[in-house]
């Protein structure tokens, strides 16, 4: 019994170690040093796993063994089972939202939407290869419910999947519109909002339109420029 425990924990811990290796061969420069270190360590406590089912044939150990090994498939599964809209870019980052599960709003965005949201990402894109670094959306496609329930504008670009509320961490949201601002990006809207960068595209000609966003008593004014 023992010797099949520490065999199940064994092949459990080569799983992991592959799976670890796997991931951390397809990272790019751009791999925050977290996400890194994340999979070095599994990587290492799965190599431990292998090493220890050898000399403590425990069965919690082995349990504990086959647990990871299901936690990493699951994830793997998870992370297959997304959208890509583009390289780092995906359709559920892109209609996630708190307020949505919270007040149960359905943001199942249309197919014409999903395209929309396909440019967005490819702008995304060109963001982050300017920044070195991973770009956070806050929030992408609104339903019309979900942009009334978070007090969006009535003709928000968001309504058809055209922007994106970002953040990019270790810049500030002002040094981040600086940056794209001056970058030759194409863009409609570019806002600085004070916590947050929104990046507007449009059906149309793209206006290149750059603005500051000023808040007062739940209401915005805009002021041309990043100030």
């Amino acid at each position: 019994m023992l010797m099949i425990a520490a065999i199940i924990q064994a092949l459990a811990g080569l799983y992991v170690f592959y799976a670890s290796v796997l991931a951390l061969n397809r990272m790019d420069s751009q791999t925050s040093h977290a996400m890194r270190l994340a999979h070095v360590a599994l990587a290492a406590g799965s190599a431990a796993m292998i090493v220890s089912c050898f000399v403590a044939r425990d069965i919690f150990e082995c349990l504990s063994a086959v647990g990871m090994a299901l936690y990493v498939e699951g994830n793997r599964r998870e992370r297959k089972n997304m959208t890509n809209l583009s390289e780092h870019f995906t359709l559920e980052e892109m209609t996630a939202s708190q307020t949505a599960v919270r007040k149960g709003i359905d943001n199942t965005p249309s197919a014409s939407v999903v395209e929309n949201l396909r440019r967005v990402a490819g702008t995304l894109e060109q963001i982050r290869a300017l920044v070195g670094a991973p770009v956070h959306v806050s929030s992408g496609y609104r339903s019309p419910e979900l942009n009334a329930a978070v007090g969006g504008a009535r003709d928000s670009a968001h309504l058809q999947g055209l922007a994106a509320d970002i953040e990019v961490p270790g810049m500030t949201p002002q040094e981040l519109a600086k940056a794209i601002e001056g970058a030759g990006i194409q863009f409609d809207q570019l806002i600085y909002e004070g916590t947050w960068v929104h990046v507007g595209l449009a059906a149309g000609p793209l206006r290149g339109q750059v603005l500051t966003a000023t808040f007062n008593g739940g209401r915005a004014t805009y002021t041309e420029g990043i100030a």
